[in-house]
């Protein structure tokens, strides 16, 4: 017997071959993945915003200066961001543990 005929009969080549058809194949299934322009765009509406300025509003007793909305739309952005990447990974729609745990 050749070597080449001994390698195919050894099971560890078997278990990678098995293991690389299985790959493919879950991966033909399942497609790829890929965000959508829609997928990535953050909108800020007038709810949001008007959400925001009661709450800072709220908070400080006073209306928020053009700094302080500044500093807490960039935070509400990245906020969204990370939920946006934990729903891409299939986490719960509106769970507040996976942002957290983003987030860390």
């Amino acid at each position: 017997m050749t070597p080449m005929r001994k390698s195919f009969k050894h099971p560890v080549f078997h278990i990678v071959v098995f293991g690389l058809l299985a790959g493919i194949i879950i991966l033909i299934l399942s497609g790829l993945k890929m965000p959508s322009v829609v997928d990535r765009r953050i909108v800020i509406g007038n709810t949001d915003l008007a959400h925001v300025l009661v709450l800072l509003t709220r908070t400080w007793q006073y209306p928020p200066t053009k700094e302080d909305l500044t500093g807490v739309l960039q935070r509400y952005i990245l906020h969204e961001l990370v939920y946006q990447e934990a729903l891409s990974q299939d986490g719960d729609d509106n769970n507040a543990l996976v942002e957290r745990s983003l987030i860390m």
